[in-house]
C-alpha cells in the first residue's frame, strides 16, 4: 500500500467517523472535545498500537509518493489525515509519546511544504501548534539534538519554499530564536562560543533573512532577534543571562560584521519595532547590546528616539524609549560624547515636554524617568544634559521648565510621588542655573503645598542638599525659601517634626558633607538666626539636646565676621549652664580690634555675660578680665562699637568691674559723654563731615548712662525743635 492507501485503510477502520468532524472543529477552535470523551477513546484505539512504527512507515511511503496524487484525495480523507496528525502532535494524551509527536510533526510539515499541493493541508492553527511543539521539545533533554534539528530544518525548508505571509514567517523566526535560547546554558562573550542546537537555530534564522526580499518582512524577521528583551518571551527561558548574551553576540559578531550599512538599517528597524511592545522592559540588557554597536548605528537609534518621543501617537513607544534612554545614560558606551550629544539632548528635551502631557500616566512616566536621570551621580552625560551652556538649556529655558512645574504639580504633596520627583529635579536643575528667586519660591510653594512632616520626610535630604548648594552659590533667596519649608516642618505639631528639629539643630552646630563637599554650618545659622525667623521656639524644642560640649564647640568655631555665630552661642547658653570663660575670653581679647567694629560685638558681650554669671572668679582670671574691661572702655571712647552693641558691651564692662571691684569714676563717664557730644555736635554743624553714626551713638549713651549731652548739643536740638514747631504752625 502506498501513502494514501495506508491512511485510507486506517480511516475505514474508524467506526464512528463523526469524531473526525469533532477534531476538525477543535483545530478551527470552534469546539472542544471534552464533551465527546467516549468517541475520543474509541478513536484512540483505531490506529496501530505501535504508532511510532506506523508513522515511520508513513514517512517512508511519503518520500516515494508522487506528490501530485494528493490533489485528488477525498475531502473526508484529507480531514482525517490532518486530524490524525493533530491528535498526535497537539492533543494532550498519555498514549502519544514524544517520539510519536516528533514523527507526526515531521510528516505534517512535509505535507504543507509540497509546492502547490501543500496548501490543501495547510491550516494556520495546525502550523502554529507545530511551532509551539518545537519550543516545547527544545527543552526536552531526552530528545536527540539531531531530531530537534530535523524539525527546525523542515520549518526552514517550508518557509523558503512556500514564502508564507509575514505572520507565519515571523512565527517561524520567533520559534527558531526561542527554541535556540531555551537550551542556552552559558553566558558567551562571542558567537564562536555558542554551541549546538542554539547556533543551528540562529543560522537557520539568518538563512530566512538572506532569502527574504520584502523589506517589511525583513524588519519582522529582525524583530524576532530582539524578542528576548520582552518580558513575556524571556520569562520561560531557564537561563536568561545566557540567552541574552547569545543574542548580543549574534548581533555584534554576525549581523553587524556581515551586513553593509544599508542592510543593517533593517536590523535597527527590527530593534525599534520591539520598542513599541508593551512587555518590552529589559532595557538594561538592550543597552548592553546597543553599546556593542558602531557609533553610527548608536547615533541612528538616538535619532529615532527623538522622533518617537516627539510623537503623541506612539504611547508605548514613548514610554519604552523614556526607560531605554535612562538605561543608556546609566551605561554609556565608550565612544566620545560629542558623537551623540545633540541627539541625546533632544531626547531629554522631548521627555521633559511630556511633563505637561494631557495623559497623566505619560506625564508621570516622563517625570519619573527625568527624576531617575537626575539622581545619577558623577555621570558625564547627565552633567552635559544639565549644563547651562551646552545641555538642555539650549532648547528649553530653566524658567519655562519651572513654570511647567507650577502647572503639573499635584494639589497635595502626598497624593502621588509626582511632587517629590519634581522637587528632586528642581534640586538638580537650580544649582546649574541662575533663576529669578521669586519664581523658585513660587515653585517650591506649589510643589511642597500641604505637605506634613511625615509626608515630606523622604525629601528632607534633598531639601538639605539644595539648601547647601544654593547657599554656596550665594542665591540666598532660594536657600531661604528652602529653609522656610524645613523650619515650617520643624514647628509643626506632628510628632515627626522632631526629626526636622534634630536636623536643624545638627546643621546649626556641624558642617555638612555632601558628595565630598563640605558645607559650613554658617549657611544655616546665618539665615535661620535673624529677625525673619522666629527661631526661639526651635531652641525650646531642642533644649534637652543642648550640652556643654555644644557650647564649647561653638566657642571654638566663633568667627568675628559672622555675627550669627555669637547669636547661636547666646541661644545655646539660654538652655545650658556653662561656666568656663577661658576660651571665650581668649578669643575676645585676641580679636577685640576686629570684634569691636562689627555686629558680633553685642552678641558676644551677651554670651560672655551669661557665662560670667555662672563662673566662679579665680585669681588667674583677674588680669585678663581687667584687660577686657579696659578694651571695652577704650572702644567706647573711640566710637568703635556699632550702635546696637553699645548697651550689651557697656553692661559687660560694668559687670566685669563689679567682679573685679573696680570703681567706675564719674569723671570717666562724664568725659565719655563730653567726647561723644562733641562728635555729634560736629556732625550736626557739618553734615558732610564727621562721624555719620555719632548722633545715634550719643542717643544710645544718653539712655544708657541716664545723662544729658553737653549744652551746645542741647542748644542745637532745642533750635531744631523750635523751627519744627514754627513750620507746623
Amino acid at each position: 500500500m502506498d501513502f494514501i492507501q495506508t491512511f485510507n485503510e486506517s480511516y475505514e477502520k474508524l467506526a464512528n467517523k463523526s469524531i473526525v468532524n469533532i477534531l476538525w472543529k477543535e483545530i478551527l477552535q470552534e469546539e472542544r472535545t471534552e464533551d465527546h470523551l467516549d468517541e475520543l477513546i474509541e478513536y484512540s484505539f483505531h490506529y496501530p498500537v505501535d504508532t511510532d512504527a506506523y508513522l515511520e512507515r508513513l514517512l517512508e511511503k511519503f518520500d516515494i509518493l508522487h506528490k501530485q496524487e494528493l490533489r485528488s484525495i477525498d475531502g473526508h480523507l484529507k480531514a482525517y489525515i490532518i486530524t490524525f496528525l493533530y491528535y498526535c502532535t497537539m492533543k494532550d494524551n498519555s498514549r502519544v509519546s514524544v517520539h510519536t509527536t516528533l514523527l507526526a510533526s515531521s510528516l505534517y510539515i512535509k505535507l504543507v511544504s509540497i509546492p502547490g499541493v501543500g496548501k490543501i493541508f495547510d491550516e494556520p492553527n495546525m502550523l502554529k501548534g507545530q511551532l509551539i511543539l518545537l519550543v516545547k521539545i527544545a527543552k526536552e533533554r531526552n530528545i536527540d539534538v539531531a531530531r530537534k534539528r530535523y524539525i527546525v530544518k523542515l520549518f526552514k525548508k517550508y518557509a523558503l519554499k512556500k514564502k508564507p505571509d509575514i505572520a507565519i514567517l515571523q512565527g517561524i523566526a520567533n520559534t527558531f530564536v526561542l527554541a535556540g535560547l531555551m537550551v542556552s546554558t552559558e553566558v558567551v562573550n562571542n558567537f564562536e562560543s555558542v554551541k549546538g542546537f542554539t547556533k543551528y537555530c540562529l543560522h537557520c534564522l539568518r538563512r530566512l533573512i538572506e532569502a527574504e526580499e520584502n523589506d517589511q518582512n525583513i524588519k519582522g524577521l529582525f524583530e524576532s532577534v530582539f524578542r528576548c528583551f520582552r518580558r513575556s518571551v524571556i520569562e520561560p527561558i531557564p537561563n536568561k543571562p545566557a540567552a541574552i548574551s547569545v543574542i548580543i553576540a549574534f548581533v555584534r559578531d554576525v549581523l553587524q560584521n556581515e551586513m553593509d550599512v544599508h542592510k543593517f538599517q533593517s536590523v535597527l528597524d527590527g530593534f525599534c519595532l520591539v520598542w513599541g511592545r508593551e512587555d518590552f522592559d529589559h532595557y538594561e540588557e538592550a543597552v548592553v547590546m546597543m553599546n556593542f554597536l558602531k557609533a553610527e548605528y548608536y547615533k541612528e537609534l538616538l535619532r529615532r528616539m527623538v522622533l518617537y518621543t516627539q510623537s503623541k501617537n506612539h504611547k508605548n513607544y514613548s514610554i519604552n524609549v523614556f526607560n531605554l534612554f535612562y538605561g543608556m545614560i546609566k551605561n554609556f558606551p565608550n565612544f566620545p560624547l560629542d558623537k551623540v550629544d545633540v541627539f541625546s539632548t533632544c531626547v531629554f528635551r522631548n521627555i521633559i515636554f511630556h511633563f505637561v502631557d494631557s495623559d497623566k500616566h505619560m506625564a508621570d512616566r516622563a517625570i519619573n524617568v527625568v527624576t531617575n536621570i537626575c539622581e545619577l551621580k558623577d555621570n558625564p552625560l547627565v552633567n552635559h544634559l544639565l549644563s547651562p551652556a551646552q545641555g538642555i538649556s539650549r532648547f528649553i529655558s530653566t524658567e519655562v521648565l519651572l513654570c511647567s512645574f507650577v502647572e503639573v504639580a499635584d494639589q497635595r504633596w502626598g497624593a502621588s510621588p509626582r511632587n517629590q520627583n519634581l522637587l528632586m529635579i528642581l534640586s538638580k536643575v537650580l544649582p546649574l542655573s541662575n533663576v529669578h528667586e521669586e519664581l523658585v519660591q513660587q515653585v517650591l510653594g506649589v510643589v511642597c503645598k500641604d505637605c506634613t512632616p511625615h509626608s515630606l520626610k523622604p525629601a528632607l535630604p534633598r531639601l538639605h542638599e539644595l539648601f547647601c548648594i544654593m547657599s554656596l552659590k550665594q542665591q540666598i533667596g532660594v536657600a531661604e525659601a528652602v529653609l522656610r519649608i524645613i523650619f515650617k516642618m520643624a514647628m509643626h505639631p506632628d510628632a515627626t517634626s522632631a526629626e526636622y528639629c534634630e536636623h536643624l539643630f545638627h546643621c546649626l552646630l556641624n558642617p555638612s558633607v555632601i558628595d565630598g563637599i563640605t558645607y559650613s554650618s554658617r549657611f544655616y545659622y546665618n539665615l535661620l538666626l535673624n529677625s525673619d525667623f522666629e527661631f526661639e521656639p526651635l531652641f525650646i524644642k531642642c533644649q534637652r539636646k543642648i550640652r556643654p560640649h555644644h557650647v564649647k564647640n561653638t566657642i571654638n568655631q566663633l568667627d568675628y565676621n559672622e555675627p550669627a555665630s555669637a547669636l547661636l552661642l547666646c541661644c545655646l547658653l539660654n538652655y545650658c549652664k556653662y561656666e568656663d570663660i577661658t576660651a571665650l575670653l581668649r578669643f575676645y581679647i585676641d580679636n577685640f580690634a576686629q570684634i569691636s567694629v562689627r555686629q558680633i560685638a553685642g552678641h558676644l558681650a551677651v554670651a560672655f555675660q551669661q557665662i560670667l554669671t555662672n563662673h566662679t572668679l579665680a585669681e588667674e582670671d583677674v588680669p585678663q578680665l581687667d584687660v577686657l574691661q579696659s578694651l571695652i572702655m577704650e572702644a567706647l571712647f573711640e566710637h568703635n562699637f556699632p550702635v546696637n552693641s553699645i548697651k550689651p558691651s557697656y553692661l559687660l564692662f560694668q559687670n566685669i568691674r563689679n567682679l573685679l571691684r573696680i570703681d567706675t569714676q564719674h569723671y570717666t563717664l562724664d568725659q565719655l559723654m563730653f567726647i561723644t557730644s562733641n562728635r555729634a555736635f560736629n556732625r550736626i554743624n557739618n553734615p558732610q563731615f564727621g562721624d555719620p553714626g555719632s548722633i545715634m551713638y550719643l542717643a544710645e549713651l544718653c539712655l544708657l548712662l541716664n545723662k544729658l549731652p553737653t549744652e551746645n548739643v542741647l542748644t542745637i536740638l532745642e533750635s531744631f525743635m523750635n523751627d519744627s514747631f514754627k513750620v507746623e504752625g
